[in-house]
Order: structure tokens, then sequence, then C-alpha cells
């Protein structure tokens, strides 16, 4: 089935953004329709299967993949800080550091001390200072993964409480306490 000029450009907008509203005003469709024409177009099988493909090709472009995104959390959360730094404690000089070493690092800042001689101002050092990604919301969205955390939820019903206990490997436990 051939496509019409503003179906192609929904497509080109909705693997750019996933946004269906957005895409359809984009494509020149109602603003006060837009959301249920992207609903529409995207439930045309052809349209469906050219977004499908695009988003894939994007992806592969891209080469996003979870397994990567998993490598990247596992950096982040297993990163040795130290190893930034000589041997004096003075912060490596970023073209030395490791590829990997640098991806820890969020921000890298340097300021200039000076000191006052004779009335002129004369530069005696300077100061760096890093700020790594952090390590504890790494861990956690690992542990998250791995289906490594617990979660009780307490539900007060009249004089029921039920105790859900969600374990780490995803099944659920019921237990009801009558007061």
């Amino acid at each position: 089935m051939k496509l019409k000029p503003r179906e192609r450009i929904f497509i080109k907008e909705y693997i750019k953004t996933k946004h269906g509203t957005k895409s359809a005003i984009k494509a020149g469709y109602s603003k006060r329709s837009a959301r249920t024409t992207a609903a529409e177009l995207l439930a045309k099988p052809n349209i469906s299967e050219l977004v499908e493909k695009g988003l894939k090709n994007l992806e592969e472009k891209i080469e996003l993949s979870a397994e990567k995104v998993l490598r990247e959390l596992t950096l982040i959360a297993f990163a040795n800080v130290t190893k930034c730094f000589d041997e004096k404690g003075r912060l490596r000089p970023l073209h030395e550091l490791s590829e990997n070493q640098q991806k820890i690092l969020s921000s890298v800042e340097t300021e200039e001390e000076f000191l006052r001689y004779s009335g002129k101002k004369v530069k005696c050092g300077y100061v760096r200072k890093i700020k790594t990604y952090d390590k504890v919301r790494a861990l956690e969205m690992l542990a998250k993964h791995f289906k490594l955390l617990t979660e009780i939820q307490e539900i007060n019903n009249n004089d029921v409480q039920v105790i859900l206990t969600l374990p780490a490997n995803g099944s659920e436990k019921k237990e009801d306490n009558k007061e």
C-alpha cells in the first residue's frame, strides 16, 4: 500500500521522537485530533512495520543494546576513581586516562590560584575538582535489573493488614494478619 506524504513525514518524525502526538502535528495533522490520528496511523500494519524497521535501524546505527547499557552501568558502579590520580595524588591529564576512566567522570573543573607579590598577581598553582557519575544509583539500577531488591508494602483494609513481600526472585507471597 502506497503511503501518503503526511504518513511518510509522520513515520520519519515518530522514529526520531517516539512521540505520536507531536509526530502527527509535525506531519500536518490537526492538533485537536493528533493523538487519535497518531494511534490510528500506528495501528495500520504498513505504517507500524515501517516504524519498527526504522527504530531497529536507528538502534543498530547508534549501537544501542541492553548489553551496552548494562556494561556502562557496571563501569560506573564498580569504578575505582583512585586510578584517575598519579602516585602524588594529582589528577592525571585527561588524555592520559583510559577510555573507561574518562567515562566515569561527569565533570572536571580547573581553578587557577594566584598570590599577590609586590602588587602583582602571580599564578601559584591550580585546583582540579572532579565529579563522577552516581555510583550508588548505578548499583541500584543494576540491582533492580537483576531483581536483587525486595520491596515491602503494607495495605490496611479495615481490620486486616496485608503485607506483600516481593522477594528477589520476583514471585509474590501474601500474609494475612488479623488484629
